[in-house]
């Protein structure tokens, strides 16, 4: 009695292990066969986002330890970078793209590509009109929560904080990067690599959201 139910102990187990390891090469296989989509369709959604913020005729993609970062170009001109970001809203996960022009200072746009924020709330970062609103102004800028400010979402602090923290992080690598090399708006100069560290982990130190 004892050996047939040790045998059939033997078997679950034999039978569970077999399950379990067949799953995990499928998954192996599956991530394998994905994974040069999964990163092409990364770098077209990079080079989307940066087309939205700084339209160019073209992109160089630099080495900014840390950042995932595009000079774009006009006419064989620099005109400024695009710089993506992981910055803290309110949840993690907010993937932030900035342009900021030649200078270093002058922003050209801002987009989301991905969130965790509250909807309703810090999710209203991603409307057109709140991310336009951004166009044209100077770096850092700081976060007015009077009402006046149209980079502050009224009860979202820290999705507010967090995007006000990362384009300012942004317009420092931009600048720093140009300096470095040697571009200033409409050199003809090639981006070569920089080694920059990253500014994208700054956070907002505002009240957490209502």
């Amino acid at each position: 009695m004892e050996e047939k139910r040790s045998r059939e102990i033997i078997s679950v187990a034999l039978r569970l292990f077999i399950i379990c390891f067949t799953a995990t090469l499928i998954l192996a296989a599956v991530n394998y066969l994905t994974k040069d989509t999964i990163t092409k369709n990364d770098d077209k959604k990079f080079q989307d986002s940066c087309m939205k913020v700084l339209p160019a005729d073209e992109y160089e993609k630099v080495d900014i330890k840390g950042v995932k970062a595009s000079v774009a170009k006009k006419g064989g001109k620099v005109i400024g970078i695009c710089i993506l970001q992981d910055v803290k809203g309110y949840s993690d996960g907010l993937m932030l793209m900035t342009g900021i022009s030649a200078d270093g200072s002058k922003i050209t746009g801002i987009d989301i590509l991905s969130h965790n924020e509250t909807p309703g709330l810090g999710a209203k970062a991603t409307a057109e009109t709140y991310k336009a609103s951004f166009a044209g102004r100077e770096a850092p800028l700081t976060l007015d929560k009077s009402g006046k400010d149209p980079a502050y979402i009224t009860g979202a602090t820290k999705t507010s904080g967090g995007i006000v923290s990362g384009i300012n992080a942004a317009s420092k690598i931009a600048g720093t990067y140009f300096k470095d090399n040697g571009i200033a708006a409409g050199n003809e100069q090639s981006a070569s690599q920089g080694d920059v560290k990253s500014l994208s982990q700054s956070s907002s130190k505002e009240a957490d959201e209502k």
